[in-house]
């Protein structure tokens, strides 16, 4: 006689439980169920998270790149190179995952919003700053390098930022624009009744933006004033006035004691050991 399998697992029935609080443990797995399909043309119990795009390890570890990269660029531009390598890793994932799951109709346009803001971090915003200005002086490149003209790690990274940026844009296209006859987002009576507000939603974003491009069109006026001023024929630098340049060897030295090597690094050694025209 042959057994049913049906008649090993458990038989579930989850009712909402008005008398408890939505937090309680019953309620909790009932939403949790309830989001595993949640119809589309209801919102009684909110819109459903995507955990893969917008879940608690995704927010605490972009938050946390974000401002150790901030960090770097300003303090520790030494450690540049494997930070925009980490930093760029959890920018890419958090888009190439909001983009897979929009086109598989599984993510709400709150979550959406929710990675367009974090990508355009100010640490992201100052990288793609210098890396179009790197492409007239590669200097400006945030990475710690002898040679950037010549180096085929800049000019892949570089194209790798850039690509980020495009990929941004294209984002905030799908999010905002008409994307109906390319995807539909997850329970759009959701956001029916809030998608006027989410554009005040990013209003302390706005502040942001009008800081950063008033602070690079000063610092563009600045140099351009310096650069016309200094080279007047008649310009001649002032007796005492001593051009800054690198650190001596000395100084140099304080930096040396011990070896920096990260695993970016570590890993170019030895691919230079074996692969002497790799870079």
């Amino acid at each position: 006689m042959e057994l049913d399998p049906l008649a090993y697992l458990p038989i579930l029935n989850f009712t909402w439980d008005l008398s408890l609080d939505k937090n309680e443990e019953a309620n909790v797995l009932y939403r949790k169920v309830w989001c595993a399909k949640p119809p589309e043309d209801e919102c009684i119990l909110g819109a459903c998270p995507n955990t893969d795009v917008s879940g608690i390890g995704s927010q605490v570890s972009t938050y946390i790149t974000a401002l150790v990269y901030a960090i770097v660029l300003l303090y520790i531009p030494m450690m540049g190179r494997p930070m925009l390598y980490a930093h760029l890793s959890v920018i890419y994932s958090l888009m190439i995952a909001v983009l897979v799951c929009m086109l598989r109709n599984e993510l709400t346009m709150m979550d959406s919003v929710f990675v367009v803001i974090c990508v355009v971090s100010p640490a992201t915003l100052w990288l793609w700053g210098l890396t179009l200005a790197s492409l007239w002086n590669p200097d400006y490149f945030p990475i710690y390098k002898e040679v950037k003209r010549k180096s085929k790690e800049i000019h892949a990274l570089r194209l790798a930022v850039i690509g980020s940026f495009v990929f941004e844009i294209v984002l905030i296209a799908l999010v905002f624009g008409p994307h109906d006859h390319i995807f539909k987002f997850s329970q759009p009576v959701c956001y029916k009744e809030i998608e006027k507000m989410l554009w005040y939603g990013l209003a302390w974003f706005v502040p942001l933006v009008m800081q950063f491009m008033g602070s690079m069109v000063i610092l563009g006026l600045a140099m351009g004033v310096s650069w016309l001023w200094t080279s007047r024929r008649a310009y001649q630098v002032p007796e005492g006035v001593y051009t800054l340049v690198k650190p001596d060897e000395d100084e140099e030295k304080v930096y040396t004691r011990t070896p920096r090597v990260d695993l970016i690094t570590w890993t170019e050694r030895i691919l230079l050991d074996v692969y002497p025209e790799f870079m």
